[in-house]
């Protein structure tokens, strides 16, 4: 007898919302994030993530994954709507909240008197889903609001206002803003700059395995080593794997396995076909910016690195006349619309991995180049961005709204939409009220969709780090030269076998590395100066640890400390003329502030607990440490003249090396709390923690930040030995530096 063969769905769909809630991979992270807010009373939070990321999967998946208590789920979809005028958008959510209530049976029509003041009747919908047994607090989310076309800024900045306003009138109110722009995040408003931020980003590692096994588990089974490789090709990209997927399924589903060899068949076949988004990533680039990715994807960097000399090179080897300030200007575009992303001062990598292979299939480096006129082609001057401020306005964190501009959309949007007798009392409102008087944590979830396409708080008696606004940068036709040989990126220790622990540097990609130790003892804890390029470090020559410095050479060494105790763990002030350290001079572990030169000794902590790794905020007005007062190390600031002293961190295991990120909004560090050692970054106050490495069979330490403050480096033992390790904050992008199974590498730096 003929037994029938079974039928088989295809379970990945490029471009499409999974149905069912198994389709749906990560992002518990962004959960809590959003439940911690909420709970906390932040009226209005700002998620961001490039295009088809996964934000409308994760709005859409959100009322499933949220623990609180859910009241009615309203959801908006904004992708028909072609006036994007501010009366139009109120009256649009006016209309579908009431459309849903009524079909919910929360709403009956007599319920809600109508009529043109927009607010009016917004503030009665909201206190109606207050009182019924099922309401509670009402969270927006608002896919995509950066969709707003340029012609429509100032309805983008009056919608702003409306917002405001609402959200001071209706306390039970919370907003969730998705965004694809980044330059949106640099807006000045009085509503943005008080919203926590967070980034979307790839999958972690195991969850990009997971998505990728998971949905053909009983149908395919993949060899060892399958699956990792996929997700590395994909970047842990959601969107692309399921795109690569889908092929795979296509192919082997009949067979029921794929091996390696499988996977250039899938390549191939993928390849071969139109891929949207890498069609727009190519047609939105100049002719500069095409050579320039072409000339990346002809690099055979190390583990998909490359640094901007190999991308130099490839270019000029071919044509004499490339300028390199053209090319470096090219590179900077393409970070800035998600296409590379960048590794430190010197490295770059592709967004996905897989666009690589894209170029590579389909372009020819030597057909571009003699197309180029490099003749034509100058830097700008000025590069002119959406919601960018005008050049010769103060440099601040965010760059700051023009008041007239403000004042006349202010007053726009009260005149349409509420009236004169509102205007008092918006004149009035400028912070937004985060109080929850019955302190319900039901959450209605009304959700506005536009399409597919960090968290800094100040608490009362917490210590508040000024952040360090960017230099103005003076634009100028041509830039420098820079000889990747002669400015290596990451400082770091090494040893083979049982041999003393050496100072050695390398570039980004993890190659040209150059020992700086000239002695047979011990020196350890690099870390770079942000002035000079000069290298503190820990030595062994003397006998005990004393804290030196030395030039790039590894010469000019010179004994700052120079006390028969031991001292440990340096780290520069950020103008370069201090080191702070931890030293047992005392009989126990304290931290001390020390000029460069050896003078001006200052002790900051006394108080006998265990005191060590200290690390400056940006300002340098703080320290971060660990301190071990409770018996276990936990992580503490203290402002530098020895005051304010405050723990952040109360786990059950041991917090160690607190690092400040650039911005100082986050620190950095690693803890045993969850039985191994793993990477884990909070905010500034401490709020928020999770886990970033996230490997359960290996143990992680030193974390470490690059200048840009987007990615981590780190030294691991999860592949036997220990090696050096950059990674996304998401846990994304895990890159393996050295590779190296006989020479142990440990205590990275990335170079300022």
């Amino acid at each position: 007898m003929e037994i029938p063969s079974r039928e088989i769905t295809n379970p990945y769909h490029p471009g499409q919302i999974p149905e069912k809630k198994s389709g749906f991979f990560g992002r518990d992270e962004l959960v809590v994030w959003i439940e911690q807010n909420i709970i906390s009373s932040r009226r209005l939070l700002l998620l961001h993530g490039a295009s088809l990321i996964g934000k409308t999967t994760f709005v859409h998946f959100l009322p499933r994954l949220i623990t609180l208590n859910i009241a009615p789920i309203i959801t908006f979809t904004f992708s028909d709507l072609t006036d994007f005028s501010i009366s139009n958008i109120l009256f649009y959510i006016i209309q579908e909240m009431v459309r849903q209530l009524k079909e919910q049976g929360i709403l009956r029509h007599e319920n809600i008197a109508m009529g043109a003041d927009a607010f009016a009747v917004l503030d009665r919908l909201f206190n109606h889903v207050k009182k019924h047994e099922n309401g509670g607090n009402v969270l927006l989310i608002i896919d995509d609001f950066d969709y707003f076309p340029e012609s429509n800024d100032d309805d983008l900045f009056q919608l702003l206002d409306a917002w405001h306003a609402i959200l001071n009138k209706n306390n039970k109110v919370y907003i969730l803003l998705t965004v694809s722009n980044s330059e949106f995040l640099a807006l000045r408003h009085p509503l943005i700059d008080s919203a926590p931020t967070h980034s979307i980003g790839s999958l972690s590692a195991n969850q990009a395995i997971q998505m990728i096994t998971n949905p053909l588990e009983g149908i395919i089974r993949f060899d060892y080593g399958v699956p990792k490789r996929i997700a590395q090709l994909n970047s842990n990209h959601p969107h692309y794997i399921t795109l690569f997927n889908h092929t795979l399924f296509t192919h082997f589903a009949r067979e029921g396995w794929v091996n390696m060899r499988h996977l250039d068949e899938v390549m191939d076949d993928l390849l071969s076909t139109d891929i949207p988004s890498f069609e727009d990533h190519w047609q939105q680039s100049t002719k500069i910016e095409q050579t320039v990715l072409v000339a990346i994807a002809s690099v055979r960097g190390t583990h998909g690195l490359f640094t901007r000399q190999e991308i130099v090179k490839q270019i000029t080897k071919r044509d004499k006349r490339a300028d390199e300030s053209v090319i470096v200007h090219a590179l900077t575009e393409l970070i800035r619309r998600d296409v590379l992303v960048k590794m430190g001062a010197l490295g770059y990598k592709f967004y996905v991995d897989i666009f690589r292979y894209w170029l590579g299939n389909q372009m020819d480096l030597d057909e571009f180049i003699r197309e180029v006129d490099w003749k034509s082609i100058t830097v700008p001057e000025i590069t002119t961005v959406r919601f960018a401020p005008s050049h010769h306005e103060e440099q601040n964190s965010r760059p700051t709204l023009n008041w007239k501009r403000w004042a006349y959309s202010f007053l726009a949007v009260v005149v349409v939409l509420v009236g004169g007798a509102y205007l008092a009392d918006m004149l009035g409102v400028f912070n937004i009220d985060g109080s929850n008087n019955n302190g319900t944590s039901a959450i209605g979830i009304v959700t506005y969709e536009a399409g597919e396409n960090g968290n800094s708080a100040s608490m009362a008696g917490t210590p508040t780090v000024t952040l360090t606004p960017e230099p103005t940068k003076t634009p100028t036709p041509t830039l420098p030269i820079v000889v990747a040989r002669s400015l290596p990126a990451i400082a770091y220790m090494a040893r083979q076998g049982d041999s003393a622990w050496r100072i050695e540097v390398m570039d980004a990609d993890g190659t040209n590395n150059l020992i700086l130790s000239n002695v047979d003892t011990d020196e350890i804890s690099p870390v770079w100066s942000p002035v000079d390029g000069k290298l503190a470090f820990v030595s062994r020559r003397d006998g005990n640890k004393e804290i030196y410095v030395m030039n790039i050479q590894g010469k000019e060494n010179f004994n700052v400390t120079n006390h028969p105790a031991d001292e440990w763990t340096p780290a520069w002030s950020p103008d370069g003329k201090r080191l702070a350290f931890s030293s047992n001079r005392e009989g126990n572990w304290e931290i001390y502030t020390i000029n460069a030169d050896g003078t001006g000794l200052q002790q900051i902590t006394d108080n006998g607990e265990g005191n060590i790794s200290p690390d400056w905020s940006p300002d340098g007005q703080y320290l971060t440490f660990s301190n071990r007062r409770s018996g276990n190390w936990n992580v503490c600031t203290i402002r530098i003249d020895g005051s304010e002293l405050r723990q952040l961190t109360t786990s059950d295991g041991n917090d160690l090396s607190p690092i400040w990120s650039p911005s100082g909004r986050m620190i950095t560090y690693e803890t045993n709390d969850t039985g191994d050692v793993e990477i884990f970054v909070m905010t500034s106050l401490g709020g928020n923690p999770y886990n970033v490495t996230n490997m359960t069979r290996s143990d992680e330490h030193g974390p470490v930040w690059t200048p840009d403050g987007e990615q981590l480096l780190f030294y691991s033992n999860r592949d036997d030995n220990w090696d050096l390790y950059s990674m996304s904050l998401d846990g994304t992008n895990l890159t393996n530096l050295t590779q190296t199974p006989n020479v142990h590498e440990q205590t990275p730096v990335w170079r300022p």
